[in-house]
Formats: structure tokens, sequence, C-alpha cells
């Protein structure tokens, strides 16, 4: 992950270098990190009311799972008017970003675990934590990051150079694992370069399988039925 360098920015800090600075009480944090470790490391700003909105940048990850959310354990004060969200970046495209989640800041200046929902992400994308402060003159806050993490994002293949006869190598988010045959063919991309989805799956019989992308592989709407399905691009059309 990466920040912009400059004063009134990220730095990265220890509970105990904190203390140091904060002889005059215009730096308040954490005294330790997320796990109560006073020489771990965190990421610390001081906000004000001049504060524009910080920016963490994530290095590029792939297609992510269903149930895929990241998570931050988070040290606040007077951030009770900003919040926190995150901004999904697709690479190599020219579609939009978009903001998945979003959170209210606080002032418990306790380490918290913020929970934001990524979803399935079905492309190469890149994400920007986004800290928008709003503080009111004479207010001196800060915001603390520690522990991220993407969770349920990629699947748990085996992380091997060599894969057994029931199973399928490749890299996921650039990093060998193997893939369980049961997840090949699945429409599911598990791997960087979709081998999972070219393996022998032309095998597989017209309308065994059909994500809905080049047409409707054989299957049809019925006409006996009070629902009329359509094939569909975009978002969804609300009543």
């Amino acid at each position: 992950w990466s920040w912009v360098d400059y004063p009134d920015g990220f730095q990265v800090m220890t509970g105990t270098e904190l203390a140091k600075r904060n002889m005059t009480g215009l730096l308040p944090g954490p005294v330790a990190d997320s796990i109560d470790d006073a020489n771990g490391h965190f990421l610390y700003a001081r906000v004000q009311p001049s504060t524009k909105p910080l920016n963490l940048t994530s290095p590029e990850f792939s297609t992510t799972m269903e149930k895929c959310f990241l998570e931050v354990y988070m040290h606040q004060s007077d951030m009770s008017h900003g919040l926190s969200r995150v901004v999904v970046e697709p690479l190599h495209t020219q579609e939009s970003s978009w903001v998945p989640a979003e959170i209210q800041g606080d002032n418990f200046r306790t380490w918290t675990r913020k929970v934001y929902r990524l979803g399935r992400i079905s492309r190469d994308f890149r994400i920007v934590f986004e800290i928008v402060p709003d503080l009111k003159a004479g207010q001196k806050g800060h915001v603390a990051l520690d522990n991220l993490r993407m969770v349920n994002c990629y699947p748990e293949g085996t992380k091997s150079e060599k894969c057994s006869t029931s199973q399928v190598k490749c890299t996921n988010n650039r990093v060998p694992v193997c893939i369980d045959l049961p997840r090949v063919c699945d429409i599911t991309r598990d791997c960087d370069e979709a081998e999972d989805e070219h393996q022998s799956c032309d095998k597989i019989p017209y309308g065994g399988r059909c994500d809905f992308e080049e047409d409707w592989c054989g299957w049809r709407d019925s006409v006996k039925t009070t629902l009329t399905w359509s094939r569909h691009t975009g978002s969804s059309p609300t009543h």
C-alpha cells in the first residue's frame, strides 16, 4: 500500500514515538498498536479543520470472490462528522470508479475493527482507502490505521510449486496455487489468467454452464410463466 508523503499526511508511527511527540498535546493518538504493543507500528495522521481527504492506495488486485471484504483497525478522535470509505478503481479499462462501502467516523479513542464489504469484482483493480475529515474550528483530531487486510477475497488454494493429479496449477494474485478440480469450469475465475475456466471446459455440453455474457447458451424464456426473462447489461432497472 502507498500514500503521498507530506507533513500532515500518513506517517509510520509507534505508540512510544507518538507519546514522546505529544508532550504538547498537539498529537493525540494511540499509545500502542492494535495488539497493544507500544513499539508496534501503525499508520498515523493528525487531522485539523484544514485537513483535506487522506488517501491510502493498494497494490493491483485481481478478481475477488463474492464475500470479499476489507478489514482494518482504526483509532480515531474528533472524527464523528467525518468518514472513511473504499473506492474501487478498475484497471486497464474505461470503466468508472465506484464506492462499495463507507463508514461514519467516531471519537472512541480506542482501536476498533472496521469492515468494508467489496463483494465480487470481476476485473483487475486497485483500492483507494479514503479518510474524509470534517472538523470544526479549534478541534484537533487523528486517524490511525493498523492490520489492514483483504478477507475472503481469494480461494484458499494450496500454495505449492507441485500440484496433484486432481488439481490445476496456476497463479492467484501472482502467487502459485493448486486449484481442486471441482473448482475448474465452474464459471468462477480462480486463476489470474483464467486457466481454470479454459482447461477442457469446451467438453461440457452446450448449456451445461452459462454466464450469459455471449448468449442464452440454449436456454430460453418460458411463455407459461408470469415472469419474463431477458438478457441485460449494466445496472438493473428499478421500479
